[in-house]
Protein backbone atom coordinates (compact mmCIF):
# COMPACT_ATOMS: atom_id res chain seq x y z
CA UNK A 1 0.00 0.00 0.00
CA UNK A 2 1.39 3.43 -0.94
CA UNK A 3 1.77 6.05 1.82
CA UNK A 4 -0.92 8.70 1.94
CA UNK A 5 -0.23 12.39 1.59
CA UNK A 6 -0.48 13.04 5.39
CA UNK A 7 2.04 10.21 5.96
CA UNK A 8 4.46 11.76 3.48
CA UNK A 9 4.09 15.17 5.13
CA UNK A 10 4.76 13.67 8.57
CA UNK A 11 7.90 11.93 7.29
CA UNK A 12 9.15 15.15 5.71
CA UNK A 13 8.53 17.06 8.95
CA UNK A 14 10.50 14.46 10.94
CA UNK A 15 13.41 14.68 8.48
CA UNK A 16 13.43 18.48 8.78
CA UNK A 17 13.40 18.29 12.57
CA UNK A 18 16.37 15.88 12.55
CA UNK A 19 18.30 18.23 10.26
CA UNK A 20 17.77 21.13 12.66
CA UNK A 21 18.97 19.16 15.67
CA UNK A 22 22.17 17.74 14.19
CA UNK A 23 25.22 18.94 16.13
CA UNK A 24 27.43 21.45 14.39
CA UNK A 25 31.18 21.39 14.44
CA UNK A 26 32.51 23.77 17.06
CA UNK A 27 35.95 24.28 15.59
CA UNK A 28 36.11 26.50 12.51
CA UNK A 29 37.32 24.67 9.45
CA UNK A 30 40.70 25.86 8.27
CA UNK A 31 40.96 26.25 4.52
CA UNK A 32 44.38 26.37 2.95
CA UNK A 33 44.52 28.29 -0.30
CA UNK A 34 47.37 27.76 -2.71
CA UNK A 35 49.43 30.99 -2.89
CA UNK A 36 49.45 31.04 -6.70
CA UNK A 37 45.68 30.65 -6.78
CA UNK A 38 45.21 33.29 -4.07
CA UNK A 39 47.28 35.75 -6.14
CA UNK A 40 45.29 34.90 -9.26
CA UNK A 41 42.00 35.63 -7.48
CA UNK A 42 43.38 38.86 -5.98
CA UNK A 43 44.08 40.23 -9.48
CA UNK A 44 40.36 40.49 -10.30
CA UNK A 45 37.74 40.89 -7.53
CA UNK A 46 35.05 39.34 -9.75
CA UNK A 47 36.80 35.99 -9.37
CA UNK A 48 36.39 35.96 -5.60
CA UNK A 49 32.62 36.33 -5.57
CA UNK A 50 31.78 34.35 -8.71
CA UNK A 51 30.35 30.90 -9.03
CA UNK A 52 32.88 28.37 -10.23
CA UNK A 53 32.55 25.06 -12.04
CA UNK A 54 35.11 22.35 -11.51
CA UNK A 55 36.40 20.46 -14.54
CA UNK A 56 38.56 17.82 -12.89
CA UNK A 57 41.59 17.50 -10.68
CA UNK A 58 43.90 15.22 -12.64
CA UNK A 59 44.54 16.49 -16.14
CA UNK A 60 47.91 15.03 -17.20
CA UNK A 61 50.28 16.53 -19.74
CA UNK A 62 52.71 14.53 -21.83
CA UNK A 63 55.47 15.24 -19.29
CA UNK A 64 53.32 13.71 -16.50
CA UNK A 65 52.58 17.00 -14.67
CA UNK A 66 49.01 17.18 -13.37
CA UNK A 67 46.52 20.05 -13.30
CA UNK A 68 43.20 21.07 -11.86
CA UNK A 69 40.79 22.86 -14.23
CA UNK A 70 37.89 25.17 -13.39
CA UNK A 71 35.72 27.86 -14.98
CA UNK A 72 34.79 31.17 -13.32
CA UNK A 73 31.30 32.29 -14.32
CA UNK A 74 31.68 36.07 -13.87
CA UNK A 75 34.89 36.34 -15.92
CA UNK A 76 34.31 33.43 -18.29
CA UNK A 77 37.83 32.19 -17.57
CA UNK A 78 38.68 28.53 -17.95
CA UNK A 79 41.85 28.19 -15.92
CA UNK A 80 44.20 25.49 -14.75
CA UNK A 81 46.44 25.16 -11.72
CA UNK A 82 49.51 22.97 -12.09
CA UNK A 83 50.05 20.76 -9.07
CA UNK A 84 53.44 21.21 -7.48
CA UNK A 85 55.33 23.20 -4.93
CA UNK A 86 53.64 26.49 -3.91
CA UNK A 87 56.90 28.35 -4.59
CA UNK A 88 56.90 27.44 -8.29
CA UNK A 89 56.01 30.30 -10.63
CA UNK A 90 53.43 30.29 -13.44
CA UNK A 91 51.22 27.66 -11.92
CA UNK A 92 47.89 29.28 -12.86
CA UNK A 93 47.06 29.54 -16.56
CA UNK A 94 43.95 31.00 -18.18
CA UNK A 95 43.29 28.77 -21.17
CA UNK A 96 40.33 30.70 -22.60
CA UNK A 97 37.52 33.14 -21.90
CA UNK A 98 34.22 31.48 -22.83
CA UNK A 99 30.56 31.86 -22.05
CA UNK A 100 28.79 28.88 -20.51
CA UNK A 101 27.28 27.62 -23.78
CA UNK A 102 30.58 27.67 -25.71
CA UNK A 103 32.30 26.06 -22.74
CA UNK A 104 29.79 23.18 -22.68
CA UNK A 105 30.18 22.56 -26.41
CA UNK A 106 33.96 22.81 -26.34
CA UNK A 107 34.43 20.41 -23.44
CA UNK A 108 31.79 17.87 -24.36
CA UNK A 109 33.08 14.49 -23.16
CA UNK A 110 35.64 15.92 -20.74
CA UNK A 111 34.73 13.47 -17.96
CA UNK A 112 35.82 10.48 -20.02
CA UNK A 113 39.03 12.20 -21.09
CA UNK A 114 40.22 13.26 -17.62
CA UNK A 115 39.05 10.00 -16.03
CA UNK A 116 41.19 8.01 -18.47
CA UNK A 117 44.30 9.10 -16.53
CA UNK A 118 46.32 9.00 -19.73
CA UNK A 119 49.19 11.42 -20.45
CA UNK A 120 48.05 14.05 -22.94
CA UNK A 121 44.67 14.81 -21.43
CA UNK A 122 45.88 18.31 -20.58
CA UNK A 123 46.83 18.90 -24.20
CA UNK A 124 43.29 17.79 -25.18
CA UNK A 125 41.86 20.36 -22.76
CA UNK A 126 44.13 23.14 -24.05
CA UNK A 127 43.34 22.38 -27.70
CA UNK A 128 39.58 22.35 -27.07
CA UNK A 129 39.75 25.63 -25.12
CA UNK A 130 41.88 27.30 -27.78
CA UNK A 131 39.57 26.19 -30.61
CA UNK A 132 36.49 27.50 -28.80
CA UNK A 133 37.98 30.87 -27.80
Amino acid sequence: MAPTTPDLRARAARRQARKRTLPRSRAPREITVDPALRDFYAEDPRRTHSGERDFGLRWRDLDESTYRAAWIADTGELYTVRHGKPSEASRVTVLARLDADRLERALDGWHEVVDSGEPGTYEWLRARARAAA
